[in-house]
């Protein structure tokens, strides 16, 4: 499968890759001197992001448009708890509810899918869309 992205961090502009393999192995070192944020982003726009931690993260993705309006979606496994939980990152802590609480393990599922299929989300996961949350007032 075709895998092109743009590869960020917080200490990074970022840099093309081209393989699974090399997206892996960059996600080997989230969540270990101060890499705690990663982001894959398409041609389009669209991308996909983890912030956190190997054994607790958020994963996010943002899916373009081609009129420019976006919508932005959270990914859980299974029914919405309401019960909020706070992920600690460089960014500062991430308020998600208790079953969007994922791995890295996750996160790799996630990021492959939506990387190879050009910004398909995943089956098997819960997608909440927080949208809004983005939106000027």
């Amino acid at each position: 499968m075709s895998f092109h992205a743009k590869y960020e961090r917080e200490d990074s502009t970022g840099w093309p890759i081209k393989s699974w393999n090399d997206a892996n192995k960059l996600l080997s070192y989230f969540g270990s001197d101060n890499h705690s944020s990663a982001t894959f982003t398409l041609e389009s726009g669209s991308y996909v992001q983890c912030a956190g931690a190997k054994t607790r993260l958020t994963v996010e993705a943002r899916i373009v448009k081609p009129n420019g309006n976006f919508v932005h979606y959270v990914f859980g496994i299974g029914d919405r708890s309401g019960k909020i939980e706070e992920i600690e990152c460089s960014v500062g802590p991430i308020s998600v509810d208790a079953t969007q609480v994922l791995t890295l393990r996750d996160g790799r599922k996630i990021i492959r899918h939506f990387v190879e299929s050009g910004g398909e989300l995943p089956e098997g996961y819960d997608v909440q869309d927080v949208s809004e949350r983005f939106r000027a007032v």
